[in-house]
């Protein structure tokens, strides 16, 4: 249904500045690094993002709905709410594409708008905070064979501690810190993404991480600690 939505708007007359496409000898291959930051597309097929190409729109999709839906599920606690969020994203991105510049990384962008969505709702509802419980690290991955029982519940109590940790953050805070650890963006791409100055998005950073590091404390390895 989602993607449906998000590929049905295509009746939209394309630009001639945007239906021109670059010459190939002008289409520069992109490093390792540069392709990630695009979810793996090269300049000729951002550009037919661009042009709304059906085929371009649904690698996007297909591409980048998890990330989306993850970033987005570790700002939110309600799941019904969390879809809408996902659906008005796709659908600003699809809309957003002709003010686009192929030339630019695709992934920031995609978390500009995702972002955008997201500051939209806490305004309308005036949140600062939110109660996230399972936010670090998703579901728990299956104990490792013969693990003692005290060991699973101290680290279900870590992770459990972790999320409540990262949860009491401001939201702004929180932003920074799940587009830098989870989504590995560079600061100017989270300044970027957020709207504010990449010295901003830093001390952010550095706050954040200060005051996860006072909630959490009680759980840092101690001198000789093998955990």
């Amino acid at each position: 249904m989602l993607a449906a939505l998000y590929l049905g708007d295509l009746t939209a007359p394309v630009t001639e500045r945007n239906a021109k496409t670059q010459p190939s000898s002008a289409r520069r291959p992109l490093s390792g690094g540069a392709r990630a930051a695009s979810f793996g597309f090269e300049l000729g097929e951002r550009q037919a993002l661009v042009r709304r190409e059906p085929e371009a729109l649904a690698r996007l999709f297909d591409a980048s709905f998890e990330r989306i839906h993850r970033y987005l599920a570790r700002m939110v606690r309600d799941e019904h709410v969390v879809d809408d969020l996902v659906q008005e994203t796709f659908l600003r991105l699809q809309k957003g594409l002709a003010t686009y510049d192929a030339e630019r990384a695709l992934q920031p962008w995609v978390f500009t708008v995702a972002s955008n969505v997201l500051r939209d709702h806490f305004g309308a509802r005036k949140l600062e905070t939110l109660d996230v419980d399972e936010l670090a690290n998703g579901p728990a991955e299956p104990s490792a064979r013969g693990e003692a029982p005290t060991a699973r519940l101290d680290r279900d109590e870590c992770a459990q501690a972790a999320a409540r940790a990262l949860a009491s953050l401001p939201e702004a805070a929180r932003a920074v810190v799940l587009l830098r650890h989870h989504e590995g963006l560079a600061f100017a791409e989270i300044a970027s993404a957020l709207g504010i100055s990449e010295d901003t998005a830093r001390q952010r950073h550095t706050r954040a991480l200060a005051r996860l590091k006072t909630l959490l404390a009680d759980f840092a390895p101690q001198a000789g600690d093998s955990r």
